[in-house]
């Protein structure tokens, strides 16, 4: 995944991203689009994209999911993204303020080094599969942030969605549009999901891939969600 003369063409200095949540710090100058950094979130990067997947591409712009505000820039999506607390969403710094057995890899403002995964990094989970197309939300861009942009959490329970946890969850609160409960469409923002057959594939902290089936149970999903919880992995996968 050689990428380097795209990644030097990004301005590091200043933001990807325009979007401020109400009551945010103001941005950097010069923004996302002055920089060019907004504009570079429309480069199609196929590394980011599952071939199973044929849902939309594109983000359609809108003032909370585009990098540029809504001003006409349309980002493309990502298949692959972070585990994060859903809570990350609502509460700033929340990957410091919990306690480390609780502890995802990645989080706002997180810092892990290879040493605070302590259960191993052949037992933690550092990335997972998200479909193109989202119920409740958006699918993130590759490049920047946007609104509901924190990451993916398998055991969330962020929302009203059945089951509550999991993966391949696509029903969100048993709503009545015909749009939900449609497999390729996660039911919510932070939903793992895929369009594999019966589960979804994972990066864990060592940069293994693994396949896991959807129908691990709860208690190892969120074991191996945590990277310093002590507890032990008795789950195939």
């Amino acid at each position: 995944m050689e990428q380097q003369p795209l990644y030097d063409q990004f301005d590091h200095s200043t933001a990807f991203g325009n979007y401020i949540r109400p009551g945010g710090p103001p941005l950097t100058t010069p923004d996302a689009l002055a920089s060019g950094n907004a504009a570079l979130s429309e480069m199609i990067v196929t590394s980011f994209r599952c071939p199973s997947d044929s849902g939309s591409e594109t983000i359609a712009v809108s003032s909370y999911y585009s990098p540029d505000g809504g001003a006409g820039v349309a980002a493309q999506k990502t298949n692959y993204d972070f585990l994060m607390p859903a809570s990350t969403l609502t509460n700033y710094n929340y990957h410091r303020g919990v306690s480390l057995s609780t502890r995802y890899m990645f989080g706002e403002n997180s810092y892990t080094p290879i040493s605070g995964v302590q259960d191993g990094t052949s037992n933690t989970l550092a990335m997972g599969e998200l479909t193109f197309e989202t119920f409740n939300g958006d699918t993130s861009a590759w490049s920047y942030a946007g609104w509901l942009s924190v990451g993916i959490d398998p055991v969330g329970a962020y929302n009203s969605t059945f089951p509550s946890r999991g993966l391949n969850v696509w029903n969100y609160g048993n709503n009545s549009s015909p749009l939900n409960n449609m497999r390729g469409r996660r039911a919510s923002w932070y939903s793992v999901a895929s369009l594999h057959p019966g589960g979804c594939m994972f990066v864990l902290a060592d940069g293994a891939v693994r396949y896991i089936s959807e129908t691990i149970d709860t208690t190892n999903l969120t074991n191996l969600s945590r990277m310093a919880d002590g507890q032990v992995i008795d789950a195939d996968f």
